[in-house]
Parts: C-alpha cells; structure tokens; sequence
C-alpha cells in the first residue's frame, strides 16, 4: 500500500462512519473497506470510468440516496469514538 493509500483511507472510513456514500478507486484496500451498497469502487486510473460514475451519480438522486442509504445501515456497524477508545485502552498491556 503507497502512503497515498494510507492516507486516503481514514477519509474513506470517516465518511462512512458519518453515513456519507463514497466514490473511490478499486486498490489497496479500498475494496476491503467499502461494501457495494455505501459506495462506488472504479478501476484505478481509469479517468473516463471515474468521470461516469461521478456523472451518473450527480444525475440520479436514486442511486444517491441508495449509496447513502447503504452507507447510513453500514455506519451503525462502526464503533462510536467512546467505545473505539475502551477497545484501544483494554487491548494495551497493564
């Protein structure tokens, strides 16, 4: 994974914890991130399949609010910032 990766991820999972549908490309770990129904994954590179996608979504509002839909159930399955730092403490040693 390049540090590119490495730093867009946390905006992807943000997003997501906020229920907001997200449009990335397909590497790294992306496609382990972000399930169909919250988002739209393109091959990498591929300007034309990123330029469609965006173009189809900024003129369907059903596909938008399905993406948001499945990015609002999927967000429910993240952990609040309260109980990701319980997990955190109790995973470091006494």
């Amino acid at each position: 994974m390049t540090g590119v990766q490495t730093c867009a991820l946390p905006i992807f999972t943000e997003a997501l914890a906020r229920g907001v549908p997200v449009v990335g490309a397909r590497a790294g770990a992306l496609p382990d991130v972000i399930p169909k129904p919250a988002g739209v994954l393109v091959p990498p590179g591929s300007v034309r399949a990123l330029a469609r996608t965006l173009r189809h979504l900024l003129t369907s509002t059903r596909q938008r609010e399905r993406l948001a839909r499945g990015a609002y159930l999927l967000r429910r399955r993240f952990p609040d910032w309260p109980s990701q730092a319980r997990r955190f403490a109790a995973a470091l040693p006494p």
